[in-house]
């Protein structure tokens, strides 16, 4: 990241000072529009006026403004022969590439009153320009004093140079130094030189017309009008292709950057949900062999519950076939008794008396020896239950440390406690639900019990759980009683308004006693005492009443009922 965010200050720094020298280019070309509007007024208005879209939609071709705005010197010492040598009518001329557009602008012109210079020429034949060769080679050049040609001074867009090398060959003017200049004569008689320039002076050479030889014209050249400064079109251009380029690489480092970070927080929040799933799978593991072992420890201790139930169940079995064959030895023994007192009463013979004795000590010895049989078995079955006993026990304290070493086994510790607390309140939501359940079920009975009284009476009557607005919160639940005393009326609440009215006194009391009686088959008892139900029944809703009453104690397993009251009316 901080390799990244120094790549972008580097790129943001290197286009800041691009453009800074780009801003230095426009300056440039300004200054040279400001000369323009101050020397040549003609020309920056043709400039400003064939610069607009519509205006350059007339033409053919390509038209192209004054090389003047466009071309620049090298070497600012040497623009002042630039100037002298080009002249400031090609300087500041427009150009068409198309042959006829020369006569549509000079109309145009006219007719705007400005006189500007028109020239037509095509451009260079060839793309990218190649520029000519210099005429004369470097140790010609050396020999004379001669440092560069003109053609190496020009810079700007190919098509001008195109132009001033076709029209001026300026590859073939030389720029001299003060050897040329101190040679100037060696250098007309034995060069076929017709003209080259120092700094600030002009050389030409013309055949005299009197002597036939050679005459040497020498001119001071005035000091630059335009050509101060230096435009290139083609590093102008090339700095903006960079700049863009820049940009580009800019926005691309700022677009890697973003990603990057992006990147990482997704990284993070994948770290994030990676760890919740290994935490809710280790919570799920931890929960499954907890209630594997639970469910080990459950059938475990119902196992030996059964089994010890089973031993007692056996037991009791038993016991009653030992107090059993207790008693038909006592009822043997009590009928030997009776025959031994009969025989000696009615004299009968001894060896009668002796088979009888002998078939009765038979009988008791066969009872008795069953006797000890069964309680054998009792002792036995006595021995397995305080052997069972600390099994039992032994089973409860296993399943107890199976449930710790549930938790110490798992792949994590005791869940935190908000999860231990999340538990508890599902447990309890559960709890909850599980009464709920049981209520409704009751409720139900209730209202059918009440429907059922209610529609014997000749009314209507419902029961009904009313849930909080909140269905979690149990605490808030209640009962609602519905009744209708009027097959034109709806149910209405017990208590509260039925068309703008509430129930009468007796109403409510009859209704009363009807949600008790509902309530009565929900418990059982063997009586049940009733003080003053009757109070503020009219005769009709009291003899209706106690119809019912006497119909409910009359039924199967109904407990009997004690109805205390100061008067009963005649039914």
């Amino acid at each position: 990241m901080a390799s990244d965010e120094s790549t972008r200050r580097y790129l943001m720094s290197k286009i800041r000072s691009t453009e800074v020298e780009l801003s230095k280019m426009n300056d440039l070309r300004m200054s040279r529009m400001k000369y323009l509007e101050k020397e040549q007024p003609h020309v920056y208005e043709s400039v400003q006026f064939f610069s607009k879209p519509e205006n350059m939609a007339r033409f053919k071709g390509r038209i192209h403004e004054p090389m003047v705005l466009h071309i620049s010197v090298t070497d600012l010492t040497y623009g002042r022969i630039v100037e002298r040598h080009i002249g400031y009518s090609e300087l500041n001329g427009f150009f068409c590439e198309h042959e006829d557009d020369v006569e549509v602008m000079l109309e145009l012109n006219k007719q705007r009153n400005k006189r500007v210079s028109v020239t037509h020429f095509e451009g260079p034949t060839t793309a990218p320009y190649q520029r000519p060769q210099p005429q004369f080679n470097r140790e010609f050049m050396q020999r004379w004093g001669f440092k560069t040609t003109m053609m190496d001074l020009i810079e700007g867009p190919d098509y001008y140079v195109a132009y001033l090398c076709q029209r001026f060959h300026m590859e073939r003017i030389l720029i001299g130094d003060e050897q040329a200049e101190r040679m100037n004569q060696e250098i007309c008689d034995g060069t076929p030189i017709g003209l080259f320039y120092t700094d600030k002076r002009s050389f030409s050479f013309k055949q005299s017309n009197y002597t036939k030889g050679k005459v040497t014209l020498i001119n001071t050249v005035q000091p630059a009008r335009v050509m101060t400064t230096k435009i290139n079109d083609n590093e102008k251009q090339s700095l903006h292709e960079q700049v863009s380029v820049w940009r580009t690489e800019e926005k691309l480092e700022a677009q890697v950057s973003g990603r990057k970070r992006k990147k990482a927080e997704l990284e993070e929040a994948k770290q994030t949900v990676e760890d919740q799933i290994r935490d809710i799978n280790a919570r799920i593991e931890y929960r499954r062999n907890l209630v594997g072992r639970l469910e080990v420890a459950k059938k475990t201790l119902s196992l030996l519950d059964r089994e010890r139930k089973d031993l007692d169940n056996l037991k009791q079995i038993t016991d009653a076939a030992v107090v059993q064959h207790r008693m038909k030895l006592l009822d043997v023994a009590e009928f030997v008794a009776r025959e031994m007192a009969k025989a000696q009463n009615q004299g009968s013979k001894p060896i009668i008396f002796r088979r009888q004795k002998n078939l009765l000590h038979s009988r008791m010895e066969l009872v008795q020896n069953e006797l000890e049989e069964m309680q054998g078995e009792v002792k036995q079955l006595e021995a397995k239950l305080m052997v069972l006993q600390p099994q039992v026990e032994q089973a409860a304290k296993e399943a107890e440390a199976n449930k710790k070493e549930a938790i110490k086994e798992s792949n994590v510790h005791e869940p935190p406690a908000d999860v231990v607390a999340g538990e508890l309140n599902e447990k309890a939501v559960e709890k909850e639900l599980l009464q709920l359940i049981r209520r409704q079920d009751l409720i139900g009975t209730v209202n059918r019990n009440f429907g059922r009284y209610f529609t014997s009476m000749g009314c209507a009557g419902e029961v009904q759980l009313q849930k909080a607005d909140d269905e979690n919160d149990f605490a808030k639940y209640g009962i609602k009683i519905l009744v209708k005393f009027r097959s034109s009326e709806p149910l209405s609440e017990l208590g509260g308004t039925k068309g703008g009215t509430l129930q009468s006194g007796g109403e409510r009391v009859i209704s009363t006693a009807l949600y008790i009686l509902a309530l009565q088959e929900l418990t059982t008892v063997p009586f049940r005492v009733i003080d003053e139900i009757n109070q503020g029944m009219d005769a009709t809703n009291e003899a209706r009443f106690f119809n019912l009453l006497c119909s409910l104690a009359k039924g199967p397993n109904t407990p009997q009922y004690f109805l205390l009251t100061p008067k009963v009316s005649e039914m």
